[in-house]
Formats: structure tokens, sequence, C-alpha cells
């Protein structure tokens, strides 16, 4: 006979359990609840006059905390439509019909939920951005001085929709494996056409499915910090996470209460949301016979795959690789370095040894950090609308004499090593 489960261990197996399950409880009490309800009991505080709930009503009286609660509203919902038409779509076509690398498609859909969402915005800034590796070499790249066209309200919302789309992709996914497979054998039986079938039955079986994604993915939108904060600061388009780190940047721990604050109508919001999803799951789930399972047998025209294949890459291929070929454009320099230093090393009498190539490591390191700083200040210039050539020159003449200085200073920390004598200076010599 099956054990019964119960919340505080079971009395058959002693009291091992219950001592375990208390001490769990007291102490993810102790670490979260705790700590989190001190601050949130800060949103109840009086006022600097002594009225009650004083901190609240500033707070929620603040045009910046209703600029900040609309924009987070809109565009998560904004956020939401875009997750849905993206998820919903990609599983509809990787599930309903037979194509190939099936596997590789849906692991590249979930790419935007596993990677860091500071890092997703950046992958978007530098495809979307003036000097975009992919989009520039087209001709396809906003004007310089234009600016990127991320930085604005409907940038975050896409961002967010694009990021959390796989929760979407995910839910309609699942609901499709549960689709009665005799259902629609008979319906393709009796010649009804695929679009009613969609209709009829696909649609109804995965739309509670569909909309449980959607709520989770403006839950996300909802307490999402890396979007808005890299799109919406740069834009000035707030939210409620950015004005919580903007306040507590600004004021630190005095800025508590009103953090506070904005933090309960964050989770008031996330509950919501949820709640509503466990209602909608409630009244709109379909009770499905058991029985043969679907799967796709129909192949998928040459067009579908190539759109989805072109949703993929355009989604979760394009701005990594805009990202990767940007942080390789500093450490260009690092191979010819290393050819000058080859040829040299014959001329000097010198051979590739530890002491040389820890000197390789530290020029290559000092060469990118310099390039890093030369190539920021010329994008800078490219920004404020200059033509190529002349943001080159100025940028590149604007911090010459600073990065000069710097490769200076190494190199007179190094140069000492060139007056010791004997053996151990011969050694030496080969690092400066």
């Amino acid at each position: 006979m099956a054990a019964e489960l119960r919340l505080f261990g079971d009395p058959r197996t002693g009291g091992g359990e219950r001592t375990l399950a208390i001490a769990l409880c007291a102490w993810v009490g102790l670490i979260t609840i705790w700590p989190l309800g001190q601050l949130l009991l800060t949103a109840f505080a009086p006022g600097d006059e002594g009225q009650v709930l004083g901190v609240m009503r500033d707070t929620l009286s603040s045009r910046a905390t209703g600029r900040a609660f609309w924009n987070t509203l809109t565009l998560s919902l904004l956020s939401v439509a875009v997750s849905v038409t993206l998820g919903a779509g990609l599983a509809l076509a990787v599930g309903l019909l037979r194509m190939p690398f099936r596997t590789v498609l849906a692991f590249l859909a979930l790419m935007p939920l596993i990677i860091p969402s500071q890092v997703t915005a950046l992958a978007w800034i530098e495809l979307l951005g003036t000097q975009s590796p992919i989009l520039a070499p087209l001709g396809l790249a906003p004007a310089p001085g234009s600016g990127n066209p991320l930085y604005s309200g409907l940038g975050i919302a896409l961002i967010m929709g694009i990021e959390h789309m796989p929760l979407v992709f995910i839910a309609v996914g699942a609901a499709l494996k549960s689709l009665p497979a005799d259902l629609l054998e008979a319906a393709r039986i009796s010649a009804i056409p695929p679009r009613l079938v969609l209709a009829r039955i696909v649609l109804p079986i995965t739309l509670p499915s569909a909309l449980a994604g959607a709520l989770l993915a403006f839950t996300a939108a909802v307490g999402n910090f890396g979007v808005p904060a890299l799109l919406g600061i740069p834009g000035r388009v707030p939210m409620l996470t950015t004005l919580i780190y903007q306040r507590l940047n600004a004021f630190g721990p005095s800025a508590a209460g009103q953090v506070a604050v904005l933090a309960l109508i964050l989770t008031l919001t996330a509950v919501a949301a949820l709640t509503l999803r466990g209602l909608m799951m409630r009244h709109l789930r379909m009770r499905i016979e058991d029985g043969r399972r679907f799967s796709p047998a129909r192949r998928a025209p040459v067009w579908v795959q190539a759109l989805v294949w072109a949703t993929v890459l355009a989604v979760a291929v394009l701005p990594l690789l805009a990202l990767v070929l940007t942080s390789l454009v500093p450490a260009i320099g690092v191979p010819f370095s290393f050819l000058t230093a080859l040829v040299m090393f014959p001329m000097l009498g010198l051979t590739i040894n530890m002491l040389s190539l820890v000197g390789f490591v530290m020029v290559s390191g000092m060469l990118v950090d310099d390039a890093i700083i030369v190539i920021e200040n010329i994008y800078r210039h490219i920004e404020a609308g200059k033509e190529l050539k002349e943001a080159a020159i100025q940028g590149t003449q604007e911090v010459m004499w600073p990065v000069i200085a710097a490769c200076t200073t190494t190199m007179a920390a190094f140069a000492p090593m060139l007056l010791v004598t004997g053996t151990a200076g011969e050694f030496m010599s080969i690092l400066p």
C-alpha cells in the first residue's frame, strides 16, 4: 500500500522526517520570508510628518511611479503579443509538420530563454546598431547619428517578447503532444480541409496552454530588469524594475520605503497574473481520452521550412553572431603583434620560452584594452553623426596620448629588469 503523503512527514516512519521538514521551513522563513517581510513592512511606514501610510501615499501619487507602472503594463502586454505570435507559430509548425532537424529547431527556439536578458539586449543592440557587423556590410544598418531604434518602448517590448517566447513555445508544444491521433485521422479520412482541422480541433485544444504560456510571459516581462535597464534607461522609458534600481542608486537605503512600495506593486501584478492563469487552466482545460498520441506525418512544404528556419535564426542566432563579431574587432591586432614578435625574435637572439609566452599574454591584454578604448571613442563620434573617416581620426587623436601613457607606465615597470646582470639578467631580460 502506498504511503500517505503528509506535510510534516509520516508518523509511521518516526519523527525524523517531521523534524527535518520543520527545520527546512524555518530555514526558508529565516533567509527569505523574514527579510522580505521586513522590507515590505517599510512600505506601510508613516510619512515624514507622521501621516498614516505616508510613504505609500507619496510613492503612489508620484508622477514617476505612475509613468513607470503604465509603461510596465503596456510594454509587458505588447511583449506578450510578440511572444504568443512567435512561440505559438513555431510550436504549431514544429509540432504539426514533419521536417528535418526538428530537435535542433526546438533547441534554437529555446535559446532566448537560456541566455541572460542582459546578454540578449546587448546582442540585439549590436545587431541593430549603426555599426552592425552584419547589417552594415549589407547597407541595412541605421544611418550614423540616427540612434539605435531599440532605445524605445517598442524596442523594449520586442526584445522582451523574443526573450519570453520560449515560455509559449513550451506550453503549446506540450499541448500538441496530447492531440488525439484517432480524431485527426478521422478528420483526414473524412477529407476535412487542414485549415478546418486546425481551427476546429487543434486550436481549441492548445488554446488553454497558449493562454497559460502568455500569462507566464507577462509575469516574466513585469519582473524583467536586464532589457529595460539596457534599452529603457538610455531611451528614457522608465519601468518599475528600473525605477527601483534608480531610486536605490540615487538615495541608497533611505529609499527603502519607496522601493518596498514599488516591489509591492510588482508582486501584486505578478500574483494577479498567476492567479488568473490558475483560474483559466481550471475552467478551460479540456479532458482528452487516453489513446494513440499524435505524431506528425505530413511533410512541411519547402517554403514553411524556410520560413521557420529564417525566423529561428533571426531571433536566436543573428544577434549572438553580431555580438561575437563585435567582440572580435578589438582582437584583430593580436595576430599581427604576435607575427611581428616572431619576426623580430631571431634578430634579437630570443626564443619562445615560458617568459616570452608570459610577455605575449601581457601584451595581448594591453592591446585589446587599448583597442577597446579607441574603438569606443570612435563609435561615440559615429553616433554623433560624423563620417567614418572623420570619426576614426578624431576619436583616435583624442585618446592617443592616454593610451601611449598607459603603455609607457607598463614599460617603465618592467624596464629595471634590463639592469639585472649575470645569468639572472640574461634570463629576465626576455620579459621587458
